[in-house]
């Protein structure tokens, strides 16, 4: 049973870590080795760790540094891993019992592959209306991911990758932030297959402080995709970023403001703010359905770990 190296980034999650840190301890693959890297929590998110460790008897490493971001923090825990495999997770994210196993068992049967990504469910403050996304082509799964247009595929607390791969292609691009999953998946693509499983692998928590909400942090990033990644395409990824970036405005003006932004953009005919729209729209209508269709699965899941439902 080859060594899985799990690498946690953890900066001021004192009330997730342990939710966490049990569904590590949760997973039917049992060959684990878990890196905890404190990127300079100013709560007791790295005491809640050590003594998550010390109470289960683990040989599990919490590190700490000065903070410098999460893209930094995967890279030193990176460095410090000796699994086969990497298998990167945030520190307010849960995973199911089984991911690993079948992520695994899907890098064996397919010699080729050099990532494996899993459906996810996304949930809030509570369980009771999750969302689940489920990819069914990674190149689709990328190009929506660098256009806006699309979910991501959660590579930083849902991937895993062999170690060779990463010993050849590099590690995270620590000149991003909120993107450098992106940015990762998409160097992947090019040296070899990404499996994508159907089975929900994770749960994926919103939560205040998250990267993702950074949108001035997003744009640096996106700029710097579009250079790296669509230089033969750069004109369409900075409309559909411009038009992700006013539908996320629009939103804030409520639904008098949300209406009058459709009329008007249908009026002067702008085609990337509408095939924006209707992408943002049918992505969460759809993640919508199928979380609805996983509602009772999800919701007795996070029940039984502690998640308020």
């Amino acid at each position: 049973m080859s060594k899985v190296s799990v690498i946690i980034p953890l900066f001021n999650k004192e009330q997730f870590i342990e939710q966490t840190l049990q569904s590590v301890l949760d997973q039917s693959y049992k060959n684990l080795e878990c890196i905890i890297v404190d990127d300079g929590s100013t709560d007791n998110g790295p005491q809640v760790t050590q003594r998550f460790i010390e109470r289960n008897s683990l040989s599990w490493k919490l590190v700490s540094q000065p903070n410098a971001g999460q893209t930094k923090a995967r890279n030193v825990g990176i460095q410090l891993s000796s699994g086969i495999y990497l298998a990167f997770l945030d520190s307010d994210d849960i995973w199911a019992p089984s991911k690993i196993q079948s992520q695994v068992d899907a890098m064996i049967q397919n010699p080729g592959c050099v990532l494996v990504l899993s459906a996810y469910a996304i949930f809030g403050d509570s369980a009771k209306r999750p969302r689940v996304v489920r990819h069914k082509s990674s190149k689709r799964m990328n190009s929506g991911w660098l256009d806006m247009r699309g979910f991501g595929g959660g590579l930083e607390s849902l991937g895993l990758v062999r170690r060779l791969t990463i010993d050849q292609i590099g590690t995270f691009d620590e000149d991003l932030s909120t993107s450098s999953g992106l940015d990762l998946s998409l160097r992947l693509e090019q040296c070899g297959e990404i499996v994508l499983l159907k089975e929900i692998g994770l749960y994926y928590r919103i939560s205040n402080g998250q990267w993702h909400g950074n949108s001035d942090a997003l744009k640096h990033d996106l700029i710097k995709l579009t250079h790296k990644h669509g230089a033969s395409n750069t004109r369409r990824l900075v409309a559909f970023h411009d038009s992700y970036f006013y539908w996320a405005n629009v939103r804030s003006k409520g639904l008098f403001g949300f209406v009058g932004s459709i009329f008007l953009a249908i009026f002067k005919l702008d085609i990337y703010k509408i095939l924006m729209l209707k992408s943002l729209l049918s992505r969460n209508l759809y993640s919508r359905l199928l979380g609805w269709l996983e509602r009772k699965r999800t919701i007795g899941f996070l029940a039984h770990i502690g998640v308020q439902r």
